[in-house]
């Protein structure tokens, strides 16, 4: 419903009265603006209308045609003789036009008289019955306030008319001059419809537009001004229909829909934004607006603003719950009964009842309550009990593209015609404002591919700023809900027919064979009988036969005759012959069955069984190109014949085991199936990327349209579509382009027929393209699962001559391969060969790479080389053991076109020359522990040289250990007098005795060479060009020490006294160190290796003694005895004149020698040292220390 006010009719007695009373014409009533205005006194406050008001159905019935209508001239309606209105010119013909009927679920009144003469909608001017209101959009209605009735007032007559092309886009299409109509915009009107709530609203022939709603150059803004010129027309205010006879009908009071369902609430954290519209990583996607259909508006649960929906996936199975659920629970059984009693109150106790439509003249329904029941979950006719034209199907009030539940709270019955044109004009337009609104937002600022499309739309959260009504669509939104179907509601359109009745009575009779071929859809033959057993031939048709028709022949029907007291109590029974799609091209053959006729007690005749035709069709039948069909749901009406859903699980290869929806209806068999790029199953190594492909059933079998995309990773791309000589048959032609960035031509033809995808075509690389490659011709084909290519090819590759050479494709890539021989040309190498190949590297490019063996041309080096060509770089190498001269280890040889560094290794680009080349580490021996590794290099005369230097870790021992100890000094002994010892009033004199010597020890070794060097220039191929130069240093640690000992004894001179110790004093004159020298070292190959140096070590040391002494002295004088122990603990004492000592030793080693050393080559030099005065010394320090200066 729009949000828009309109002044209507609130105080008119009743529907029906308004129905039965005709109201004058249109010229002759007062000026409906006058009028209006003169019932409106200043003080009148307009009253406000429910948003159910039955003319705001009416307008937005109108408004869906006008929409509708394609453009024609304006012409004024004139009366003609049978007052029926005409359009002349030779433009189109309206007759009178018939009471709006809006949704409605049958609770109207009924329709008034002279109805069948209307085939469009009637309008009919209402000012001068009623009392002015608003209607706006609510849940109820009011009263505007005296201020808004004031300014409305005020306002009116003025304004604006609407400009030419919109007044003749409307006139045209309503019949009516607007030239009156006054167009109200601007921030007073838009107050006004804000006080309202209202987007717009009309009084008179005043029209009232919020901010932004006057948008008439658009589809929604033609709508929306259609609704409310429809409300001008509605109160009379600018018809001008000068002979214009208006009918009286009925008023139509729908009662309002329940909502719908969705299937899931979006979180706010889950809505795009304006400030934020797209983000791919979370897939959500804001669009400012999508329109629908005014009818669905109502039905939607939750805000409409800022709606946020995820497309719901499609089960398939809403027609089953809705007929299980239908037959269970409600009032139904009440209602039949009470029905029963009321029509037939003879028949509450018969098995079987007899109905048919109120308003219908056929349209048989037979069988107990609940064969009935079961039978009726869908009508075929309205609440008053008309045909419905192709029924009623079911759907989802929220449809599934906007989020709608896929269960029994969001199912209704709703108008076939209206439904279907409903559903498919809700997915043209998502589609069209996602395309849109992606292109603005996305990063590459172009509308999504159909894939992507697809994507977005089964993925995507997508939120609408504004979910707004207005959509046309066609039929008359007719329906029901579950629960009206459950209490049995839809029995009211239905009428018992009497055992008494006569046409009941004709029913038994056999002189009439009545057939009913569907309950559904009320679908009863009736054919002349004679009684006999034997077939009877009928070829009668029901629908029409064509190149996609469902058409049903009946072509004999064998029938047990019974007597009339049997077919009253229990019917009888037979068999028809039928065939079945007679004519349609997209099957492989016609049916033909026989199918059983079902007894009906009360009828001669029976029921079709229709589920036996279901089944042989599932059996027999086969979609051309596409193979098996399953039906899912089968019957029979009159204008299609067979009708219903299934399947096809196609066996094609390319779309195996994908599910495409059937139809069988009034337009024939169709298909519509839009495959995703996973149901497209190419072989490898072909992958599809994206597709838009869609098959259909055609008048001329299977069609196609769109196209289906596809690759060869790192390879090419291609495309399919629909080939143009493949009426009736799944076929598809296209082509795949290889890169052109290396291909030219590039391109190759694809087709898929017959279930087999087939290649073929000639693609070349051109000189310039592949370094390597002067030119190659493919031809590609495509067989058995797999591509091939085969052709030749050209190397311009220096050194190398090709032989044979293949084109292939392998693991996904293309190859171009063959042999190839060097040629004489590499200096190093005597021969070799291999296989190159083309293939297409990690960067996307292609390249050149060869490999094989050769054989080298270097003087005692016979390796087997590797060759290897990589992106114009040919290197044949190869490793050997090398074991001669000294010299051993392993070496890389080989020739190359890259340049040498320094080291002489390839590592440069590759250019026209080819330098020989040689590295490794050889170990060079110069003896037994001079030896190390150095580099080597290959000269280009292709011989070994050794360049290094070679370099020793550890030290080297030239000779052991030497010990060498030699008596410096034995004196004779001396005695000296020392000091007295007082004992009472004696003294005893001291005298000491002395005596000791020097001794000379050395130890030398072991002898050292450390820091040992050697850089060298060998060749062994030229040893005199030798060079060498060394360096060592010469260490040899050395010991020496001059050990000292003396002895001082005591003795005195009185013969009454004894003195018994002595001191012992032992010092030692240490000597450590190590002599080192450089030495001069030489080798040649002729004479070895030698070395000669001079080791020395100098020291200026001093003696270190330890005295330790004792005296026990004693006197005896007969009287008195004296003793007296003097005990000292000496310390040490640095003591002796300044010293030097020195060790030097001569060193000479040659390669092939004994290391000799003897005692007479080591010089030493010693201190002189005199024992008798250092004791002297030492006895003075020792009395002083003992006793004291």
């Amino acid at each position: 419903m729009h949000e828009s006010v309109s002044i209507a009719n609130q105080t008119q007695n009743s529907p029906t009265a308004a129905a039965n009373e005709a109201l004058p014409a249109i010229d002759q009533q007062p000026d409906p603006e006058t009028q209006l205005i003169d019932r409106f006194p200043i003080q009148l406050k307009l009253s406000v209308g429910a948003p159910n008001d039955p003319l705001e159905y009416e307008a937005d019935a109108i408004a869906d045609k006008v929409m509708r209508m394609p453009d024609m001239p304006f012409v004024q309606n004139k009366l003609t003789n049978d007052g029926y209105n005409n359009y002349d010119g030779g433009h189109i013909h309206l007759k009178p036009i018939p009471p709006v009927v809006p949704f409605d679920y049958h609770k109207s009144t009924s329709i008034g008289p002279d109805e069948d003469d209307y085939e469009h909608l009637q309008l009919k001017p209402l000012a001068s019955q009623i009392t002015p209101y608003i209607q706006t959009k609510g849940d109820t209605g009011g009263v505007a306030s005296d201020a808004v009735s004031n300014r409305i007032k005020s306002s009116m007559g003025g304004g604006s008319s609407m400009s030419g092309d919109t007044k003749s886009f409307m006139e045209s299409r309503f019949g009516t001059d607007f030239s009156d109509v006054k167009i109200h915009t601007g921030t007073e009107a838009a107050q006004l419809s804000q006080s309202l709530n209202a987007r717009a609203f009309t009084v008179s022939n005043n029209i009232y537009f919020n901010n932004g709603q006057y948008q008439p150059d658009n589809d929604s803004g033609k709508h929306l001004l259609a609704h409310e010129l429809t409300h001008t027309i509605q109160q009379g205010s600018s018809v001008k229909r000068k002979s214009f006879i208006q009918r009286a009908t009925a008023v139509v009071t729908p009662t309002p829909p329940t909502k719908g369902k969705i299937a899931k609430a979006v979180p706010k954290s889950r809505k795009a934004t304006p400030a934020k519209p797209i983000d791919t990583k979370n897939e959500l996607l804001y669009v400012p607006d999508i329109q629908v259909p005014t009818f669905k508006m109502d039905v939607i649960p939750v805000d409409t603003n800022n709606y946020g929906f995820k497309k719901t996936t499609r089960s398939d199975t809403h027609i089953t719950k809705w007929n299980n659920a239908a037959i269970t629970g409600g009032k139904f059984r009440k209602n039949f009964k009470d029905k029963v009693e009321k029509e037939v109150p003879a028949e509450k106790t018969a098995k079987v009842f007899f109905m048919k439509p109120k308003k219908e003249a056929d349209g048989l329904i037979t069988g107990d309550m609940s064969q009935i029941r079961e039978s009726i979950t869908r009508p075929f006719w309205d609440k008053d009990g008309n045909k419905v034209k192709d029924g009623y199907d079911v759907d989802h009030k929220v449809e599934l593209q906007l989020g709608g539940m896929d269960d029994l709270p969001n199912l209704w019955l709703l108008e076939a015609a209206t439904n279907r044109s409903s559903g498919s004009k809700i997915n043209d337009e998502i589609n069209e404002k996602v395309s849109a609104q992606y292109a603005l937002v996305s990063d590459n600022k172009v509308e999504p591919t159909p894939e992507e499309l697809k994507n977005i739309r089964n993925n995507y959260t997508i939120t609408a700023g504004t979910l707004s009504g207005g959509m046309t669509t066609d039929g008359n939104r007719l329906g029901w809900e579950l629960s009206q179907i459950k209490d049995g509601e839809h029995l009211d359109g239905l009428a018992f027919i009497s055992k008494d009745d006569e046409g009941r009575k004709n029913l038994a009779k056999s002189d009439t064979l009545s057939l009913i071929l569907s309950q559904r859809f009320g679908v009863t033959k009736n054919f002349d009988w004679n009684p006999t057993n034997p077939p009877v031939a009928i070829n009668k048709s029901v629908g029409f036969i064509k190149k996609n028709g469902t058409s049903l022949n009946l072509r004999t029907i064998t029938y047990n005759h019974k007597d009339p007291a049997t077919i009253m109590s229990e019917g009888s029974d037979g068999k028809a012959e039928i065939s079945a799609l007679e004519g349609n091209v997209f099957v492989t053959k016609e049916l033909n069955t026989t199918l059983d006729i079902e007894k009906v007690p009360g009828l001669y005749g029976g029921r079709l069984n229709i589920s036996q035709a279901k089944q042989a069709i599932s059996k027999e039948i086969k979609a051309r190109a596409l193979s098996p069909i399953i039906i899912d749901e089968l019957d029979i009406n009159d204008t299609a014949g067979l009708v219903g859903s299934g399947r096809i699980i196609t066996d094609v290869p390319l779309i195996k085991g994908s599910a495409i929806k059937l139809t069988l209806d009034e337009g024939g068999l169709k298909i519509s199936k839009t495959f995703s790029s996973g149901e497209i199953k190419l072989p490898p190594p072909f992958k599809v990327s994206d597709t838009s492909l869609e098959i259909y059933a055609s008048t001329d079998g299977i069609g196609i349209k769109g196209e289906a995309n596809f690759e060869i990773t790192k390879l090419g791309k291609g495309k399919l579509t629909a080939k143009a000589d493949s009426a009736g048959t799944f076929a598809l032609a296209g082509s795949f382009d290889f890169d052109s960035k290396t291909f030219d031509p590039a391109r190759v033809e694809v087709n898929y027929l017959n279930g087999e995808l087939s290649i073929k075509g000639e693609i070349g690389i051109p000189e310039g393209k592949i370094k390597g490659l002067k030119s190659a011709h493919i031809t590609v084909g495509y067989a058995s699962n797999s591509l091939t290519a085969d052709g030749s090819a050209e190397f311009n590759i220096k050194g190398i001559k090709q032989n044979k050479v293949t084109i292939s494709y392998e693991k996904d890539l293309l190859v171009i391969a063959g042999d190839f021989e060097l040629d004489n040309s590499i200096p190093g190498v005597k021969s070799g060969g291999g296989s190159l190949k083309v293939t297409r590297g990690g960067d996307g490019k292609y390249h050149i790479s060869a490999r094989g063996h050769a054989e080298p041309d270097i003087p005692k080096i016979n390796p087997k080389l590797s060759i290897s060509y990589d992106d114009g770089a040919l290197t044949m190498e190869g490793q050997a053991d090398y074991n001669a001269d000294r010299l051993s280890g392993t070496v890389t040889v080989g020739a190359t076109n890259r340049t040498l560094n320094a080291d002489g290794e390839p590592t440069g680009a590759p250019g026209d020359h080819f330098n020989v080349y040689g590295t490794g580490l050889l170990t060079v021996k110069i003896t037994e522990w001079l030896q190390g590794t150095a580099k080597i290099k290959l000269t280009p005369n292709k011989e070994i040289e050794v360049v290094g230097r070679l370099e020793v870790p550890k030290p080297v021992n030239f000779f052991d250990r030497k010990s060498i100890k030699k008596p410096l000094f034995h004196p004779p002994e001396v005695q000296i007098p020392i000091f007295a010892i007082p004992l009472g009033n004696k003294s005893i004199g001291l005298v000491g005795v002395i005596k000791g010597g020097l001794d000379f020890d050395a130890g030398i070794g072991p002898g050292q060479l450390r820091d040992v060097f050697a850089e060298i220039k060998y060749n062994p191929s030229r040893p005199d060009d030798t060079t060498f130069k060394a360096g060592a240093q010469i260490v040899i640690p050395a010991d020496a020490g001059i050990t000292m000992s003396a002895y001082m004894g005591l003795g005195v001179s009185v013969a009454i006294a004894s003195v018994s110790g002595g001191i012992k004093i032992s010092g030692r004159l240490g000597l450590d160190g190590e002599a080192r020298a450089k030495a001069e070292v030489s080798w040649s190959p002729k004479n070895g290796f030698a070395l000669d140096g001079l080791g020395e070590i100098e020291v200026h040391p001093q003696f270190t003694f330890t005295i330790d002494a004792l005296i026990l002295a004693s006197l005896d004088l007969y009287v008195t005895s004296y003793d007296h122990e003097f005990k000292k603990e000496l310390k040490s004492f640095t003591f002796g004149p300044n010293m030097q000592a020195k060790v030097a030793m001569p060193v000479h080693y040659k390669q092939g020698e004994e290391f000799k050393i003897s005692k007479d080559d080591i010089q030493v030099t010693y201190p002189p040292i005199d024992i008798p005065e250092m004791a002297k010394g030492l006895g003075d320090k020792a009395k002083e220390a003992i006793f004291g200066k």
